[in-house]
């Protein structure tokens, strides 16, 4: 099934980031992919710089116009509410993601709206299909789901104090952001 192939090439795109999260995105249309990417915020200074909004510009600048209409987007993880946006806007008719972002990121500093939320009150319809490839994108995220797993079963902040536990531990907090 093509929908399969699209989904793998986007994680072998996701393997090629060097970011804490590693994202891959693939744009296809008319059954062509048009765009491919992975995320680089921390390389390039960039919080734009996920995979889906490094697809969206290569996307439109094959296509010499914004409008991907009949477009299709994988994306190894959950489209953020910045991407969904844009994807909504760029009038992308379906989006594949395997990994719900919320499973794999519990930073309280992202915007907490999923892709399906975006799209329901878009003024145009973008089908989403969410957990696709799932099994796949849990083994790209698999490290990460582990530190992630481990961090909210521990304490690192005594309740009164407010000091720190252990310095091991503050170590391994600041590696994951």
């Amino acid at each position: 099934m093509d929908n399969v192939k699209y989904m793998e090439k986007a994680i072998s795109l996701a393997k090629k980031s060097k970011e804490p999260i590693q994202c891959g995105a693939v744009i296809v249309k008319d059954g062509q992919i048009i765009a491919e990417a992975f995320n680089t915020q921390h390389d390039d200074y960039d919080v734009t710089a996920h995979a889906e909004m490094h697809a969206l510009r290569k996307a439109g600048k094959f296509l010499q116009q914004k409008n991907l209409g009949n477009a299709t987007v994988y994306c190894t993880c959950e489209p953020c509410s910045m991407c969904s946006s844009a994807l909504i806007y760029a009038r992308v008719n379906t989006i594949y993601y395997g990994m719900p972002i919320a499973n794999i990121d519990h930073d309280s500093k992202r915007i907490k709206i999923t892709v399906e939320d975006i799209a329901r009150r878009a003024p145009r319809h973008t089908k989403v299909i969410g957990k696709f490839l799932y099994d796949k994108c849990c083994e790209l995220y698999k490290e990460r789901l582990e530190k992630t797993a481990k961090l909210t079963q521990t304490k690192f902040w005594q309740p009164l104090s407010g000091k720190l536990l252990s310095r091991k531990k503050q170590t391994s907090v600041a590696s994951l952001l």
